[in-house]
């Protein structure tokens, strides 16, 4: 027995990954995509909600101030 029948009992290191590999991550990814992108785009709707009543809010606040002070220019009351 020679040295090259000890070569062929020693098992290569595995360097590249299978077809099968590579396609178990692009599905494992899909799922991924698949949970994560609505639970975003929910996320990014309800944060839009929040600031539409944040800048109504604001907005009433401003009229009332204004409506408050041009009823006090007219009327000559003072807070």
């Amino acid at each position: 027995m020679g040295h090259q029948t000890e070569k062929a009992l020693v098992p290569a290191l595995q360097t590249d990954f299978t077809l099968i590999e590579i396609m178990i991550v692009i599905v494992l990814i899909g799922i991924l995509a698949a949970t994560a992108i609505p639970q975003y785009f929910q996320y990014l709707r309800d944060a839009q909600a929040e600031a539409l009543v944040a800048n109504f809010r604001e907005a009433v606040s401003t009229m009332k101030m204004t409506l408050t002070t041009v009823t006090h220019q007219y009327t000559g009351e003072r807070s």
